[in-house]
């Protein structure tokens, strides 16, 4: 079973409904009025708890005649 992995974000959504996400609620808000603009914000703490992605190894065999050559510096 993948580890599991708490993660705070912070979303910050002005009064049309644009959004900016971000770990820390000051930048997620300060984002939001520079880049949305707006008159009114609000911010809400997501406590999310995920799976972290896991890296399957696969042995793969490449024939030799797959693919192009190609001489370099020649």
């Amino acid at each position: 079973m993948p580890k599991l992995h708490d993660l705070e974000v912070f979303v910050c959504l002005n009064e049309d409904g644009d959004y900016v996400a971000d770990i820390d609620a000051d930048i997620a808000l300060s984002q939001c009025q520079e880049s949305m603009g707006g008159q009114a914000f609000r911010t809400v703490k997501l406590m999310v708890t995920m799976a972290a992605p896991e890296i399957a190894a696969v042995a793969v065999r490449v024939p030799d005649e797959a693919g192009e050559t190609v001489a370099v510096g020649a």
